[in-house]
């Protein structure tokens, strides 16, 4: 049975609950890559359906067929899925006990019929206080509507782990968001915007390493290529999700401990 991994309590410094974060992560990368991985190509769903079809993509310009957004419902609902199971297994791994596939994605599953409204009204909420801001005649006071945005988006940084490893329903998992995270709001924004920085700088890395390896001089014939870099870009994506879901575990723990 694998040793429990220690997490700090909320008395930590940020650099020590980032540094959990790293922890985390590393231990659990190999055991949940897979499941991330799985989970960033179901986002991609639709994508890959019209590229198939050979139907362009524009992102600016998103398709208004029915079937689109059908496929990128099912593919979002996919993500959530999966990407809940994955940090049910870090959760488990935390704890030092053994991993469960079918109980991790059964139990995520559940979890859904919780997760999918708490994170609807979190978007309702946002969207709201965007256009209450939107409608105001100078734009400064547009701006200050990034304020409150960024309030509550720290806040619900841990609305997931609550979700999965809480009963409860949508609105109670939003209020225990609200009540962890006002304590620690300052020590968690930074984790979460340091983790953001630092993220951002290795996948500027990883991408410009990426364009070098397989570039034009690489001696890959073109299909495999294509696979080689697909592959590697949804394996990237799917570790930037398991840290901040890692990053979610510490900082959820640490709010909780002595709550």
């Amino acid at each position: 049975m694998p040793s429990p991994l220690p997490l700090p309590p909320r008395v930590a410094a940020v650099s020590e609950l980032l540094n959990a974060a790293a922890r985390l992560f590393r231990a659990t990368l190999a055991k949940c890559l897979p499941l991330a991985m799985l989970a960033a190509l179901a986002l991609e769903l639709p994508v890959l359906t019209r590229l198939a079809r050979g139907q362009a993509v524009d992102i600016w310009h998103p398709p208004t067929d029915p079937q689109f957004w059908i496929l990128y419902s099912i593919g979002l609902l996919t993500l959530l899925w999966l990407m809940g199971a994955a940090m049910l297994r870090q959760g488990t791994m935390v704890r030092g006990q053994p991993v469960n596939l079918a109980g991790e994605l059964r139990q995520s599953a559940w979890r859904l019929l919780v997760l999918v409204p708490a994170l609807f009204l979190v978007l309702l909420a946002l969207a709201t206080i965007v256009n209450l801001f939107q409608i105001a005649p100078a734009w400064y006071l547009r701006v200050l509507a990034l304020l409150p945005v960024l309030y509550l988006v720290v806040c619900f940084w841990v609305l997931m782990p609550i979700v999965l490893f809480e009963s409860g329903g949508a609105v109670t998992a939003l209020v225990r968001s609200l009540q962890l995270v006002r304590p620690l709001w300052w020590k968690c924004c930074f984790c979460v915007v340091i983790g953001l920085g630092i993220t951002f700088v290795c996948l500027l890395a990883a991408m410009a390493v990426l364009s070098l390896v397989l570039g034009p001089g690489a001696i890959v014939a073109g299909s495999v290529l294509n696979a080689i870099s697909t592959v590697l870009i949804i394996g990237l994506i799917g570790a930037v999700w398991l840290f901040f879901s890692a990053l979610a575990i510490v900082l959820y723990s640490a709010a909780s401990s002595s709550a």
